[in-house]
Formats: structure tokens, C-alpha cells, sequence
């Protein structure tokens, strides 16, 4: 993934501030000379601009706020334009934020920033796409050569290390059953005007949905009182437990062909 420190390597620029977080993510180059560029913006941008729009003090103060709230992974102020360098407001603004600024100079043209950035942004997308159809491809060749299932399921069984599943499943069998109880904790404080209350309860009923009813059959009380189970609820449980067993094995295998490219695959391929 390319960060700001990649993307500013070999080029001829300064850092003034923010260098703590130079390794954040840089999602696209954008430039812009609009006094609040951030409704067009989604986020992980390195935003150029010569500050054409940044008169007073205030102003270049409210732009460094309004970027890095909006989660903005640095900005690049050309030089030499309507500044001869960049404000000390901006620098102090950016030092206290520990925002990415960087004075880009007169003589390299933000065109050297946005091609470097689009190259490997573009190669990076590219190198995806090729992994997915060399393992799609190498899946059909699999089937085409009637190796059967075994040798499908000795590809796919490798795509998510076993850590990781072992993780997956204590996080979708904790969440399922505190989830019931998160909801059930919000609504008896539906009267509270707290945020915090009102993010947890959402996020709760999220979980609730997303994940299997894993309080819906409870055994303890057959074990304990030795009363007769029933079996249509248990039935029931069983069904939905296992249809969501399936449903998060798919997600896994396929998040496991994205993540892993196509290492084990090639044991098989002919």
C-alpha cells in the first residue's frame, strides 16, 4: 500500500510537520484551491495546493483543521505562487495536529507527485486483478482435469491460515451471544440521551442481525431439571447454526483466495 513516506521518496520535497505520520495510507492525489476542499473528499487523500485561498492566519488555521478532520493523509503546498513559502500558520497548525505538511518548490510541478502516485496506485489495483483471475483460472483447469473435490478442497483449505480461522470463530461465537445482551442493555436505557449509548445499541442490533441467534436454544435448564428437551426448537437451532456455518466458510475461503494470491494452487496446477 503506498504511504506518504513512499510517495515523497526521490522527490525533491520537505517535510515541516506531521512526520510521525508520514506511513499513513494514501488513497489518491487530489489538488484543489477551494478554501474547504473536504465535501469533495472522502478521506486517505494527499491534497496539493498552492493556498491561493488561504489569506490570513485564520483561514490557513480552519484549512488544517477541516483536512485533518476529515481524515486527509497529508497536503502538499506548492511554493512560489501566492507564497513565497509556506505560512508559519499552516506549519504550526499541521505540528499540532501531527498532520503530513509538505513545501512542495516552484521548480517540481505537482504533475511529478500525481503521476508517481497514480502509477503505483494503478499498478497496485492491476497486481490484484491478476491474482484473482490466476486463481480463478487455475481453479477451472482443477475441475477441467477431473482431479475431483479433494483436490479443490486441498486448495482451498490453505487460503486462511488456521490462526486465523480460530480467531474468527471465538469472535462470531463471543459477539453472537453478547450481542442479545448489548440490545437488550440499550433499550432499558432508551430514555438516555448519551451518544455513547445510542452507538453501542446500534452496533449491538448490527451484531444481532449479522450473527447467528446463538441464545436462541439454551440446554442448560434439560441438563440441570432433567426435563425433556424440545426437539423442534433444538432442530431449528441446529439448522440455523449450521446455515451460518456455511455462509461464514464461504467468506473465509473467499477472503482467503484475495489475501493469500495463488501459492498453493500451483501445487496442482499441471
Amino acid at each position: 500500500m503506498l504511504t506518504v513516506r513512499e510517495l515523497l521518496r526521490d522527490l525533491d520535497v520537505g517535510v515541516l510537520a506531521g512526520e510521525a505520520n508520514l506511513d499513513a495510507p494514501v488513497r489518491w492525489v487530489h489538488i484543489s484551491e477551494l478554501a474547504d476542499p473536504t465535501p469533495w473528499l472522502s478521506g486517505g487523500e494527499l491534497l496539493l495546493t498552492t493556498g491561493l485561498s488561504q489569506e490570513t492566519p485564520d483561514e490557513q488555521r480552519e484549512y488544517i483543521y477541516n483536512l485533518a478532520d476529515h481524515g486527509l493523509a497529508g497536503l502538499g503546498f506548492g511554493v512560489g505562487f501566492g507564497h513565497e513559502k509556506v505560512p508559519e500558520a499552516l506549519v504550526a497548525a499541521a505540528a499540532e495536529r501531527d498532520f503530513p505538511l509538505v513545501e512542495i518548490p516552484y521548480d517540481t510541478p505537482f504533475i511529478a507527485v500525481t503521476e508517481k502516485a497514480f502509477a503505483r496506485l494503478v499498478n497496485e489495483q492491476y497486481a490484484l486483478l491478476q491474482r484473482s483471475i490466476a486463481v480463478q483460472e487455475r481453479l477451472q483447469r482443477i475441475v477441467l482435469s477431473e482431479r475431483g473435490l479433494d483436490a479443490i478442497a486441498s486448495a482451498l483449505a490453505t487460503r486462511l491460515p488456521f490462526v486465523v480461522n480460530i480467531v474468527l470463530c471465538l469472535m462470531v461465537y463471543f459477539l453472537g451471544h453478547l450481542a442479545p445482551v448489548i440490545v437488550q442493555i440499550t433499550q432499558s436505557a432508551a430514555n438516555s440521551d448519551s451518544a455513547v449509548v445510542g452507538l453501542v445499541g446500534f452496533l449491538g442490533k448490527l451484531f444481532d442481525v449479522v450473527l447467528p441467534a446463538l441464545e436462541f436454544f439454551n440446554m442448560g435448564p434439560a441438563i440441570i431439571r432433567e426435563s425433556p428437551l424440545d426437539l423442534g426448537q433444538f432442530a431449528g437451532y441446529a439448522l440455523t447454526v449450521f446455515g451460518y456455518s456455511l455462509i461464514y466458510t464461504v467468506i473465509a475461503l473467499l477472503v482467503g483466495l484475495l489475501l493469500f494470491e495463488d501459492r498453493d494452487l500451483a501445487l496442482f496446477d499441471g
